[in-house]
């Protein structure tokens, strides 16, 4: 994997290698972002501020744990 990223920025055009290599993880922010909206507004619907606190709380937890799992070794 990381021979294939090396070759696209020694000798793809800079916009072509950022592009390439940019859309994996915009439509990965993308998901998460779904996600949480989707999340926060089901659980909004419980009227409960506590509830909703916590999940506000947790998902920074999330996305270290996320980002800890995803990242190349």
């Amino acid at each position: 994997m990381k021979a294939i990223n090396f070759d696209v920025m020694e000798k793809m055009p800079i916009h072509k290698a950022i592009l390439k290599l940019s859309i994996p993880a915009l439509i990965t922010t993308i998901i998460s972002l779904i996600y949480n909206l989707t999340d926060t507004f089901f659980i909004g619907l419980l009227d409960d501020p506590v509830q909703l606190g916590a999940i506000s709380l947790a998902f920074p937890v999330f996305m270290i744990f996320l980002h800890m799992v995803l990242q190349p070794r």
